[in-house]
């Protein structure tokens, strides 16, 4: 059996037979509970283009591990990888210009809309860990070596993380806002769990889902620096296991409301049914031996689903084939399931595709409920006596699967798990859900900062009320003398903050969001300590930790991959400073990182708001930050977006561009009353400057229906975004406008903290001048439109 076969429906209750044709029970109907369908999926990976080709790897069991043919491996102990061979040439001139990534994003949502020609999503949620990275280790060597770079600006144009999902929306024809989670090793699966979700809760209709990664160079030297990877085959729970080699591909999945699917006659694949994530906060890059962070993780999930244990028939394991994370994972299966569940983890076959990886599993557990099978577990020679497992050990088993738990789990302890089972033959509708929510809303309770003009919300505030901007640094770049002008926030603002434990070694963005989400949830905390059970992380942030990572790449440059840092590189991963920040309040919940460009800061308090709305938590610490470096300076001016001047600390400021600056925002959201609400227009992606005024247009028109704003806040960068907020506003407010503050001129561009530190001075300045509404607008520069309404609590 292929694809195309479905099962049958019996009582949850009925006898588990182990006989694979006799049916035992399909995803069942909970009053009051949505139902989620899969209708459709596309993928790419090292065992094949497409799902017939995947499934007939599957089943076979095929090693597709290579030696590395991208870069050079010579001075790494590992050699080995799982690489993607079977792309398609570009279609166009344009699509030959785009990353691999964006190829393999292509391929999955052409492939996903075959099976599904009239799906439509509301939404994208995508997971990955590094995107283009290839283009900026390309455009960080040319520097380096002194040479020109051709298409300079088109390497800078693809690098960024949204960039390859944006691509395959716009081959697909889709305006869908976009997320992009960034949770290392889970972020795949986080990817579906939030999509599931968000139909669930009735915030969507449909979402698109999935994950993608591709090999580079950095990431590879990264886990070889750890001695992560191995020299050998790749042996998931086998007592012999010596690490994990590398993967890549991109996994799509179509999700959307059972009803809204059975309508319109969609084909109905299987269901998701259960999501959890936990956070164990015992290390960076390790997991608590006891397995804690997994078997929290998979009870959420099977809760969430509710299931027990005995209802489920597969677990597609996390299973690196690393002795620490195997022995964390076995651990928590064999406790949850004992022996009595088959498991295998498919990475032996094809790698860790690391932010993918969760989302091809996703589909190989659709593949598996559909065809019969289950996946086998390749070089497995011995059994590790720690603990008694049923490992689908080296060829695959026929056997029937209506129940499947999805594991993945990544740096800084965050832990995922979804719950799909089998659709059942005769499908019955969804009963007693209530409305679908129309309006998005949130409680804010309090808000933090800390920027180059003050090491908090006050005295940013009054720096900027008092006419001040902040004093500008000169940055030279080493390798080719330019300097460039940039706002630094003062070392004393953070220097406190080096005596929490996970800190000492932690970068700059680290501390930053450290510094603003502890203003914000200091006096949450104070009042009531019995919070952190149902409390909830969401960092929002475009480059990340750009000081350790250029410093980690240049020792691969300038010295070799031998020379490369362990200590540096875990640093370099996007969700580091969630991850730390998780542990200084011992936060075991829902952490998530989202990555994107200068409007993530407010898609990041829409994700914190989507959490509590969808029942995930109570309370959300949402955080967005940013740190300087000169090679992100570089990138910038390759993109025109910082003045073209080489100049030293002069107040620049033009169409072109503002100077950088460093900073980071914080704001608490509550399920109860706090001190203001926020509501949320749709979010837009644009791909061009034309629509995105277009988009912000009708983000703002959604929102300022009612009585004016007292204030509007705006996002300022000295660019054509600035000047389309300008115009968009004046069409809507024409004659005496509400009075507009651009605090960016002040505190210079912040990037992914920008519209974050936006919503955190609208409240600073209502509260000042004792008014209650304010409208907050931001443009990103290549992806979204967004906008917030903010309304102050009277008194």
């Amino acid at each position: 059996m292929g694809i195309g076969a479905i099962g049958c429906h019996c009582p949850r209750g009925a006898a588990r037979l182990r006989d694979s044709q006799v049916p035992r029970h399909s995803a069942s109907v909970r009053p009051g509970v949505r139902r989620v369908a899969v209708t459709a999926m596309g993928i790419v990976s090292p065992l094949g283009r497409g799902l017939a080709a995947t499934e007939a790897a599957l089943r076979e069991g095929r090693d597709c591990v290579s030696s590395v043919t991208a870069f050079d491996t010579s001075k790494c102990r590992s050699k080995s990888a799982g690489q993607v061979t079977s792309l398609p040439g570009p279609a166009s001139k344009n699509e030959a210009r785009l990353h691999r990534a964006s190829h393999m994003m292509i391929h999955a949502v052409r492939e996903m809309l075959a099976g599904d020609p009239a799906f439509v999503p509301d939404a994208m949620v995508i997971g990955t860990t590094s995107g283009g990275m290839s283009f900026g280790e390309h455009f960080y060597r040319a520097h380096v070596n002194g040479t020109r770079i051709r298409g300079r600006a088109t390497l800078v144009a693809n690098y960024p993380v949204q960039k390859a999902p944006m691509d395959a929306m716009q081959a697909a024809g889709f305006r869908a806002p976009l997320q992009i989670i960034a949770n290392a090793c889970a972020s795949g699966t986080n990817a579906v769990g939030h999509a599931f979700h968000l139909i669930r809760a009735g915030l969507k209709r449909s979402v698109l889902c999935g994950g993608y990664d591709t090999i580079s160079e950095m990431v590879f030297v990264g886990f070889d620096s750890l001695q992560a990877s191995t020299m050998e085959k790749v042996r998931p729970f086998d007592k012999a296991r010596t690490g994990l080699v590398l993967g890549e591909g991109a996994a799509l999945l179509a999700l959307e409301d059972f009803d809204s699917a059975l309508e319109r006659g969609a084909p109905i694949l299987a269901e998701i049914t259960g999501y959890g994530i936990s956070t164990d906060n015992h290390h960076l890059t390790q997991p608590h031996p006891s397995g804690i962070g997994p078997e929290m993780a998979m009870r959420r999930a099977l809760d969430d689903a509710a299931l027990n244990a005995g209802e489920v028939d597969y677990i597609n394991a996390h299973g690196t084939a690393t002795p620490f994370n195997d022995a964390s994972e076995g651990a928590a299966i064999a406790k949850i399931f004992g022996a009595r569940v088959p498991v295998s983890s498919t990475k032996a076959m094809m790698g860790h595709s690391l932010g993918a990886a969760g989302a091809i599993e996703a589909v190989f557990s659709v593949l598996a409920i559909r065809g019969g099978f289950l996946p086998p577990n390749i070089n497995f020679n011995e059994r590790d006596p720690a603990w008694e497992l049923d490992i689908v050990a080296n060829g695959a088993r026929e056997s029937r699967v209506d129940c499947v738990v999805s594991n993945s789990f990544g740096f800084g302890g965050t832990n995922a798990s979804v719950v799909i089972e089998r659709s059942a033959d005769n499908p019955v509708r969804s009963a007693g859900c209530a409305d679908r929510i129309v309006r998005l809303t949130a409680n804010i309770t309090t808000a933090g900062c800390v920027t180059p003009l003050g090491k908090n919300s006050a005295e940013t505030a009054q720096a900027i009320r008092s006419g001040a901007c902040a004093t500008l640094t000169e940055v030279k770049n080493p390798e080719n003398g330019r300097t460039f002008s940039a706002a630094l926030v003062p070392p004393q603002f953070t220097a406190h903050l080096g005596r929490e434990p996970r800190l000492r070694r932690a970068s700059a963005i680290s501390l930053l969001a450290a510094a603003a989400g502890n203003e914000a949830i200091a006096p949450a905390l104070a009042v009531n300590p019995g919070m952190k059970p149902r409390l909830a992380i969401v960092f929002g942030v475009s480059s990340g930790g750009v000081q350790y990572t250029r410093r980690f790449y240049e020792q691969i440059v300038k010295q070799g991959a031998n020379a490369a840092s362990p200590l540096l590189f875990p640093e370099t991963v996007y969700n580091a400073p969630a991850s730390h920040l998780a542990a200084m309040l011992g936060v075991d919940g829902a952490t998530y990182t989202l990555v994107g460009d200068g409007t993530v800061g407010l898609q990041a308090l829409e994700f914190g708001a989507q959490l509590i709305a969808a029942g995930d938590a109570d309370d959300v610490l949402v955080v967005a930050a940013e740190e300087f470096d000169w090679i992100l300076a570089e990138a910038h001016r390759a993109w025109r977006l910082v003045p073209s001047r080489d100049a030293g600390p002069t107040d620049q400021w033009n169409r072109r561009g503002a100077p950088l600056a460093e900073g980071a925002a914080a704001v608490l959201l509550s399920r109860d009353p706090g001190a203001a609400t926020v509501s949320f227009a749709e979010g837009r992606t644009h791909f061009s400057k034309a629509d995105a005024a277009v988009m912000l247009d009708e983000a703002v028109a959604d929102l300022a229906c009612g009585a004016p704003p007292d204030r509007i806040v705006i996002g300022a960068n000295g660019t054509w975004a600035e000047a389309g907020i300008e115009r968009v506003l004046a069409g809507h407010f024409p004659g005496q406008r509400p009075e507009s503050l651009k605090p960016g001129h002040a505190t210079r561009e912040c990037l992914g903290a920008g519209a974050l530190l936006l919503v955190v001075l609208a409240l600073e300045e209502l509260q000042c001048i004792g008014k209650q509404r304010g409208l907050v607008a931001s443009l990103g520069w290549n992806q979204q439109a967004a906008a917030v309404w903010i309304e102050r609590t009277p008194g």
